[in-house]
């Protein structure tokens, strides 16, 4: 911290007339872009092993600062609270992503909750890394007809591979034996994944 005492003879708009050291100056805060990470659709997401901040929040956006359909993805209010231990910070507890696929970026808030909350997206100004959520592409309808072989081509997304397994069920997430369609084969579960991903079907067997 520099000082220049204003008077007639001292011109203050030159940084050379600031001669007195009076004392430092520290900018708390995690290191800008360091972080990159990636997650998938559908699974627990545990974000850590960054530093250079001693508390705050993380939430994450399309642009940091900027509330967009697809925010707010992966608590209620999209905010991780963080943790410390020493330098290194991680998010407090995993969440199970819904989020469509896509690139979005990291924003961080040094609130502490006591002198200043952060509990808007407007406080998620600092962009501090990006975040890849891998998946299929939400809203992608198919239409087979009953009595006849049933497949799904050209499926859209990010990080698709063949070795990825799909249900047909009436509720995702439910157990098969509550959630099963009558009379599809394998129980709705799809067993031909192919083209990356990008293809999937039950092979000859008809759906009735």
């Amino acid at each position: 911290m520099c000082w220049c005492a204003g008077s007639n003879s001292t011109d203050c708009r030159l940084t050379a007339n600031f001669l007195v050291d009076f004392g430092g100056f520290s900018l708390i805060g995690p290191y800008l872009g360091q972080l990159e990470r990636t997650c998938v659709s559908g699974q627990t997401c545990h974000i850590d092993g960054f530093s250079g901040a001693l508390a705050g929040s993380l939430m994450v956006l399309e642009t940091c600062g900027v509330l967009t359909p697809s925010s707010s993805l992966l608590t209620a209010d999209g905010i991780f609270s963080i943790s410390t231990s020493g330098a290194v910070l991680g998010v407090s507890s995993p969440v199970t992503l819904g989020a469509s696929p896509g690139q979005y970026q990291l924003c961080w808030c040094g609130g502490d909750n006591e002198s200043f909350a952060c509990d808007d997206y407007r406080h998620f100004e600092t962009d501090i890394g990006q975040m890849m959520i891998l998946g299929p592409r939400a809203g992608q309808d198919r239409t087979c007809v009953t009595g006849q072989e049933c497949m799904a081509d050209g499926l859209k997304g990010i990080g698709l591979s063949t070795a990825d397994r799909w249900f047909v069920l009436e509720t995702c997430g439910l157990p098969p034996v509550s959630a099963t369609v009558a009379r599809i084969p394998y129980a709705g579960q799809v067993l031909s994944v192919t083209r990356s991903g990008s293809s999937i079907g039950f092979g000859s067997a008809l759906v009735t």
